[in-house]
Formats: structure tokens, C-alpha cells, sequence
């Protein structure tokens, strides 16, 4: 007898994430015509004469839009699809109670050629402790469809500062997907997931060792200026490591910081087109490999 067993329903991804209608458009993929564009160079790729040969990835809600065009070899997976799928993934991967606060992210840049949805796990943190603060770092996962050829369909994960919501990646691969005839795929996800939380645990040990290790302000600003960025960042990360040391201290951990906060606070003039997204994630993306860095290293080994 199972009666005095309780039954535990089980999840739905509608139940635990929103269904946000500026990610979850329908498009399509059909072949491109020249009165749909009207301009023989689009996306990077030459026309010519020859605009049969090529298909758009085409908004149905917007039917004037092209988000992208490509070879017929393309393989076009829909917001939906992409988003479901590794939704239903993180249904079977994480615990109940793992997914009960989740907070999902959106961003759409580009009219919707690029879609990234974030999914920040509050339950899954480490506290990182310095000699005059304390704050904690939580597990991400970000997703990223694209339909204009700038980028692959990509899964990150990393963590985020709770204290200033600053974002850094740790990890990043493309994600392979495809259509079987039982429907959408996206192989290897589960095990990306299992090396991702083993990565935080890890990374949340060496960012405790970076907020034990004191550096020195001119070390700091010699490493800013080794980065290769313009003067006026370089003045700006400057800047912004000083207000991260009165709150955190001279250490490792109000570089990477300072790094992390202008990547994910600069302002960005998004006047002419909505990137806002997109860049935030480049520039991320742009620290982690600033942080596996020989100057990064040569800074660690002068941190006493």
C-alpha cells in the first residue's frame, strides 16, 4: 500500500517560467526574395542575382522582418523550441526545491535576430568573505538563440554578485541542437550542467582566495592599462576598482569586480539599435578571458 505516501505533482515548465511573448515569437524559414529586403548585401552575405539560393528567418508576427539570412543548409530552431527545450532540461536536472525561486532574464535584441534568456538559481550560492565585507555569489545558466549568423545558439553558466548583480562567465560552449523525427534535441546539455555546478563550486573557492589576497593600487592600474582597452575604460575600471575596495578591500576580488561591474553596468548607447543584450554578454565574455590572462596571472602572483 502507497496510501501514506503524499504525491508530489509534478513540474511544469510553465509553472516555473514566465512565458514572455517578446521572447516566445513564432518565425519561420523560407526562401528570400529581393522585394522582402530590397538590397542585394544583408547579414554579411552577398546576394547578387542569386537571392533564391538563400533563405531569411522570418518573424510571422512582424512579416516585414527579416532576422537573418543563411544557406539552406541552416538549421533554424525557434525561440520556442530552444527555450522549451532546455527548460524541460532544467526540470529534469534540478530538484523542486532548486527551481521554486528561479528568476529568469530576459533580453531581445535586434527586433529578436538575438534572444538570451537567463535563469539565476538563489538557491545555490556561496558567501564570499573579506575583511570588511561579505556578499554571495549565486549559479547561472544563460541561453542564447540567434537567427542573424553572429553566433551560434550558445549555453553559458557562471555566477552572479547578489550584492551588486554583477555577472561573470565560466563557462561557455555551443550548444548542438538539431530536429529528430520525435522532435527538438539538445545533446549533452545534462552533462554540461553537472561540469557547470562543479565549476561554481570551484570558482567559488578561488574567488574566496582572490578576497584574501591584498594587491596593490599601482599593480591594479598596470594591469587595467596591459588589457589592451581604451584609455577612458581603463580609467573607468580604475575608478570603479577604488569604490569596490572601500567595500570589499585591496584585494583580487575588487579587480574582478570592478572588472565584472563595467561589463555588466557600463552604459551602452543603444540609440540607433537594441543590442544592450547581446553586448552585456560579449563584454562578459570578454572578462573571462581577461581573467585566464597572463597579466591576470602575473597580478596573482604579486598579490600577497
Amino acid at each position: 500500500m502507497l496510501d501514506n505516501f503524499p504525491y508530489v505533482t509534478p513540474l511544469n515548465s510553465s509553472d516555473i517560467f514566465p512565458e514572455n511573448p517578446d521572447v516566445f515569437f513564432e518565425t519561420s524559414f523560407e526562401p528570400l526574395r529581393f522585394e522582402d529586403v530590397n538590397i542585394n548585401t544583408f547579414g554579411g552575405v552577398t546576394l547578387g542575382d542569386k537571392a533564391g539560393n538563400f533563405y531569411g528567418v522570418r518573424r510571422k508576427d512582424m512579416p516585414n522582418t527579416c532576422l537573418g539570412v543563411h544557406l539552406d543548409t541552416y538549421t533554424h530552431t525557434p525561440n520556442t523550441d530552444f527555450f522549451h527545450g532546455i527548460q524541460d532540461q532544467l526540470l529534469e536536472f534540478f530538484e523542486p526545491h532548486q527551481l521554486g525561486d528561479v528568476i529568469v532574464k530576459d533580453s531581445v535584441s535586434y527586433k529578436g535576430a538575438s534572444t538570451i534568456r537567463e535563469y539565476q538559481f538563489p538557491s545555490i550560492t556561496h558567501v564570499i568573505h573579506t575583511d570588511k565585507h561579505a556578499s554571495s555569489v549565486m549559479f547561472r545558466v544563460i541561453a542564447w538563440n540567434c537567427f542573424n549568423g553572429s553566433s551560434k545558439a550558445r549555453i553559458m553558466y557562471g555566477s552572479i554578485d547578489s550584492f551588486c548583480t554583477n555577472g561573470l562567465v565560466s563557462g561557455d560552449y555551443e550548444a548542438n541542437v538539431g530536429k529528430r523525427t520525435s522532435g527538438f534535441r539538445l545533446d549533452g546539455f545534462l552533462g554540461r550542467m553537472t561540469e557547470g555546478l562543479q565549476r561554481f563550486e570551484t570558482d567559488a573557492q578561488l574567488i574566496q582566495g582572490y578576497a584574501e589576497s591584498k594587491v596593490r593600487l599601482t599593480s591594479v592600474e598596470q594591469f587595467f592599462e596591459g588589457l589592451g582597452v581604451t584609455k577612458q575604460q581603463s580609467e573607468r575600471l580604475n575608478e570603479q576598482f577604488i569604490r569596490e575596495a572601500r567595500q570589499r578591500g585591496m584585494n583580487l576580488w575588487s579587480v574582478v569586480s570592478a572588472l565584472t561591474y563595467d561589463s555588466s553596468h557600463r552604459t551602452i548607447n543603444t540609440t540607433k539599435h537594441d543590442h544592450e543584450g547581446v553586448t552585456r554578454i560579449g563584454d562578459q565574455r570578454q572578462v573571462a578571458k581577461w581573467l585566464k590572462s597572463n597579466a591576470w596571472s602575473r597580478l596573482c602572483e604579486e598579490a600577497a
